[in-house]
C-alpha cells in the first residue's frame, strides 16, 4: 500500500500538539505564568513561520512582508474588542474579513510579479502599512492601543488568564 506524501507532517504535527500538551501540564501543575506565556508566544510565532513556510515552500514565493497580515490581525481584533465589544467571535470575524480584504488587494498587487520583486512589493506593502498605523493617533501611534480588554471566549476561559490564553491559542 502506497502512503500519502503529508503522513510525515501530519505524525510530525500530532508529535508537536501532544508536545504542547504535556507542555501545559507541566506549566499547569508547577502554576508558573512565565511558561505559559512563553508557550503562548510560541505557538503564535509558529503560526506566523507556517504561513511563511507555506508561501514559500509550497509557492516559490518569499513573503518579507507576512508582518502585514500579523500587525492587521491583532490591531483590528483589538480595535473590535475596545471600540464595539467585548466578544471574541465579533473580533474574530471581523478580524477575518479585514485580512481577507487585505490579502485579496496586496495580492492583486503583488501575485504579478515573480522572483524578488514579489519580496520587495510584499516587503513595501508592510512598511506602508506600519508607518500608517505609527502615524495615527486614532490608532495609538507610537505607543500602541492602550485599554484593550480581555476576552471571554467562554465562561470559564479568559484571555486575561495567561492558562486561559494559552489554550485559546492552542
Amino acid at each position: 500500500m502506497r502512503k500519502k506524501p503529508f503522513d510525515a507532517l501530519r505524525l510530525l504535527a500530532l508529535v508537536f500538539f501532544v508536545a504542547a500538551l504535556g507542555f501545559a501540564a507541566v506549566a499547569w501543575t508547577l502554576g508558573d505564568q512565565f511558561y505559559f506565556r512563553l508557550a503562548t508566544e510560541a505557538l503564535i510565532y509558529g503560526g506566523l513561520a507556517l504561513s511563511v513556510d507555506l508561501l514559500l515552500g509550497r509557492t516559490g514565493l518569499l513573503p518579507l512582508g507576512q508582518a502585514l497580515f500579523f500587525g492587521l490581525g491583532a490591531y483590528v481584533s483589538a480595535l473590535v474588542l475596545k471600540n464595539w465589544a467585548a466578544s471574541f467571535w465579533l473580533a474574530m470575524a471581523v478580524t477575518v474579513l479585514a485580512s481577507a480584504v487585505a490579502g485579496l488587494i496586496g495580492g492583486f498587487i503583488a501575485i504579478r510579479s515573480k522572483g524578488v520583486y514579489f519580496a520587495l512589493i510584499s516587503f513595501g506593502l508592510a512598511q506602508v502599512v506600519s508607518k500608517i498605523v505609527f502615524n495615527t493617533r486614532e490608532l495609538g501611534a507610537s505607543d500602541g492601543l492602550i485599554g484593550v480588554p480581555s476576552a471571554v471566549v467562554v465562561p470559564g476561559l479568559s484571555s486575561a488568564d495567561p492558562a486561559g490564553f494559552f489554550l485559546l491559542t492552542l
